[in-house]
């Protein structure tokens, strides 16, 4: 267990973070809950724990120390002035941007969860890991970034994962809670649903901005 010396001391040994970010750091972990102070020692909780746990084993791309480490030197190398730094930091800029746009998580970097009714969708970057890393990593995948793969979005490489229309239908759902079993027509976003009959389709790549996940949250049932 660490306590906030030596966290930081971990964190210089990483390369992740510098003085003027240490602080910060350590009040994010605690402020979220990831940890609590027991005699100045920092115990994970539950919920740090388990997310961690998690993202490690299901988004061990996302959570790569020497990835961190990277994006860290590549702004020392810009502030130093080193050859080559200028490029870096536009890619460093752009990696930064996109990753604000997921954790807002307005489509297309939204998480959708067929299985879920509207009301109780993610809104923003918030993944229940028990959805598996399908469900999850699609924020990650919607746009190439400049200079990355193709289809790999802002990971290192493409993962073998799609989102066509999953076998089988689904049972009778409630249209305000389910719509896209109600017809959706693979372009709509949004979709409200039609017809007087679903249809069934086990479709996963629906998108939902975060304003119709709100109102489906306070709509009387």
């Amino acid at each position: 267990r660490y306590n906030e010396g030596s966290l930081v001391k971990a964190l210089e040994d990483l390369g992740i973070g510098r003085p003027s970010t240490y602080a910060e750091i350590v009040s994010k972990v605690l402020s979220r809950d990831y940890v609590q102070k027991q005699d100045k020692q920092l115990v994970p909780t539950k919920l740090g724990t388990t997310k961690t746990h998690g993202l490690q084993a299901r988004f061990p791309t996302v959570v790569d120390y020497e990835f961190t480490a990277k994006i860290e030197k590549d702004l020392d190398a810009v502030e130093s002035g080193e050859a080559g730094s200028d490029a870096r930091l536009q890619a460093a800029k752009q990696l930064q941007a996109r990753l604000k746009l997921i954790l807002e998580g307005e489509p297309p970097f939204d998480i959708f969860v067929r299985w879920k009714p509207l009301s109780k969708q993610a809104i923003g970057w918030h993944p229940d890991l028990n959805d598996g890393v399908r469900m999850n990593i699609r924020p990650f995948l919607a746009l190439d970034i400049p200079g990355g793969k193709k289809g790999a979005g802002v990971l290192r490489a493409k993962p073998n994962i799609k989102w066509e229309k999953d076998r089988g239908k689904e049972p009778m759902r409630d249209k305000a809670e389910y719509p896209w079993f109600w017809g959706w027509d693979v372009v709509a976003q949004d979709f409200a649903g039609v017809g007087k009959e679903p249809d069934g389709n086990r479709w996963n790549d629906c998108h939902y901005s975060g304003a119709v996940k709100k109102a489906a949250r306070v709509t009387p049932k």
